[in-house]
């Protein structure tokens, strides 16, 4: 009989390639930005177990909030997959555009009758409401909040969104998928170079619409480091994506794309000055917070600045010990 060691399991998952993320079908042609989040990745990692299932099962078990959650047939930290977030900015409004896909097991009746209950018993925040021939229910949170719209097309997708008549389009798309996904296909080619096995990840275009956002980036400051030279190159930034993967440790990327070798070259070689200013800097901010000091030290070993072609990537790796040195556990993740 063939036996298998855990730890030879371990090394070839380790050797295994990354598998290529997916673009959603369902993501409107307007997106510039993408952004995923594998919850069930998220919520089955030992990280998490240990620093916020605790709390987020606390949160989930106010008498309320598993009222309403049983009414509507979900457990969150067991239905819900992945949530894939969308988001664009219309030339000269102020306020982007996004959609909510969330993947897992629904229940659309349980769904459509808990929020009916709901706009009977908070009128002013909850209503039951029809855009392009399609029912929704709009929730109106507080001001400033912007209100936002939800629907359940099929026992598989939840959909969300601040703007009617995105959501409409949404659903159009889930009742009648799509051959191909409509993004544009600068972004599909960014989403796919993303690693579909990351906890969670973002694919960003910018363009003249959401250019002045990225500018705002240009007032960030951090106490004793000289951050203007890296400022400086954010005006030639042209597209971006992180990803955060966990596991045994916990590895951040951040890819910044260039219009060419020569502008890549000089981001890169800004933000190689940065990561070595908080290299200097870290430890000494250590001093004063303990508790600190691991995470400094990792940082210290593992962030790197790579350059290649027209892009910069930067990378870290921080260990679970030295998160849960930093970060109270906040445990029974069972």
């Amino acid at each position: 009989m063939l036996r298998i060691t855990a730890a030879a399991l371990l090394v070839v998952g380790a050797l295994a390639p990354a598998r290529a993320a997916e673009v959603d079908r369902l993501l409107p042609a307007e997106v510039e930005a993408v952004t995923v989040y594998n919850v069930r990745q998220i919520v089955d990692s030992a990280l998490f177990k240990a620093h916020a299932a605790g709390p987020a099962k606390k949160l989930l078990a106010q008498e309320e909030v598993q009222t309403r959650l049983k009414d509507a047939g979900v457990e969150p930290l067991k239905d819900i997959d992945s949530v894939t977030m969308g988001t664009w900015l219309t030339a000269g409004e102020t306020e982007p555009k996004m959609v909510l896909i969330a993947r897992g097991t629904f229940d659309p009746a349980k769904l459509f009758t808990a929020a009916k209950a709901a706009a009977r018993d908070h009128g002013n925040v909850v209503s039951i409401v029809t855009h392009g021939g399609y029912q929704m229910v709009q929730i109106a949170p507080p001001a400033p909040t912007t209100p936002f719209v939800v629907a359940s097309p099929d026992e598989k997708t939840l959909l969300a969104s601040n703007d009617k008549g995105a959501l409409a389009k949404l659903i159009g798309a889930a009742v009648a998928p799509p051959a191909k996904a409509a993004i544009n296909k600068d972004l599909a080619f960014l989403v796919l170079a993303q690693d579909a096995k990351a906890a969670m990840y973002s694919a960003n275009l910018i363009t003249p619409a959401n250019a002045a956002m990225m500018a705002g980036l240009n007032n960030v400051q951090i106490p004793g480091i000289d951050l203007s030279k890296l400022t400086a190159q954010v005006g030639k930034i042209k597209t971006y994506s992180w990803s955060v993967r966990l596991a045994a440790d916990v590895g951040a990327e951040l890819s910044v794309g260039l219009p060419d070798a020569g502008a890549a070259a000089d981001f890169g070689e800004a933000a190689d000055d940065a990561i070595a200013a908080l290299k200097q800097f870290l430890p000494l901010a250590a001093k004063a917070q303990p508790k600190m000091a691991g995470l400094a030290d990792e940082f210290g070993k593992t962030a790197r600045v790579k350059t290649d072609g027209k892009a910069v990537t930067v990378s870290l790796k921080l260990s679970a010990d030295a998160i849960g040195q930093a970060v109270p556990a906040g445990g029974d993740g069972d």
